[in-house]
């Protein structure tokens, strides 16, 4: 992770799930303008600027991939391409795993981000970085605000979940390649799913 005078280059990469909703002509929050940009240009400002990534990929569908290469050129971002998704809908294990393919063989660690995530900070992409060496996998969490009741087969409420043990998954997501498995690639994409579907 650490880079700089006197330390090695970064070693890890991140993929960002820029994938629509299906059908493609709904809307995906991602590609909506905010002050005159996509809502994924924030997000990948803070990426291209971390000293802690080689590579940012984005997994976009088709129609996007040219529109990313121009805003990467129009902002600078020297680290960032873009990868044309295969399936023009909410991110699944099997197209991840095909695009982590197109990544450095010598990247140690994936980051995994949704692309609507405005307010991504350098300080989380590091943490997860940093807590995915000592524990292989390593997501950012929020604690759970809302009331979550517990309820049987018969959807009859049993009891009130307490909030204190309860955390939303989020992204960055950060896990090293050599302890990458498809169960982890299912859960991230069901959480990526959950994200671009809200």
């Amino acid at each position: 992770m650490p880079s700089g005078p006197g330390t090695s280059a970064p070693r890890a990469a991140a993929l960002v799930v820029a994938t629509t909703p299906a059908p493609p002509s709904a809307f995906s929050p991602c590609w909506a303008p905010v002050k005159g940009r996509p809502l994924v240009t924030w997000t990948l400002d803070c990426l291209a600027a971390s000293p802690h990534l080689s590579d940012v990929l984005v997994l976009a569908p088709e129609g996007r991939r040219e529109l990313v290469q121009m805003l990467a050129a129009r902002s600078g971002w020297r680290n960032v391409r873009a990868l044309a998704s295969p399936v023009a809908s909410l991110p699944q294990a099997a197209p991840l795993l095909a695009a982590l393919a197109h990544l450095d063989a010598t990247v140690e660690t994936f980051v995994f981000v949704d692309a609507a995530q405005p307010l991504l900070r350098a300080d989380s992409v590091h943490d997860v970085l940093t807590r995915a060496d000592a524990t292989q996998v390593a997501i950012a969490a929020v604690p759970v605000k809302e009331t979550i009741k517990w309820a049987d087969e018969a959807r009859q409420v049993r009891r009130t979940l307490p909030r204190s043990s309860l955390w939303q998954l989020q992204t960055p997501a950060a896990v090293p390649r050599a302890t990458l498995t498809r169960a982890d690639l299912d859960l991230l994409a069901g959480m990526l799913r959950t994200a671009a579907a809200h």
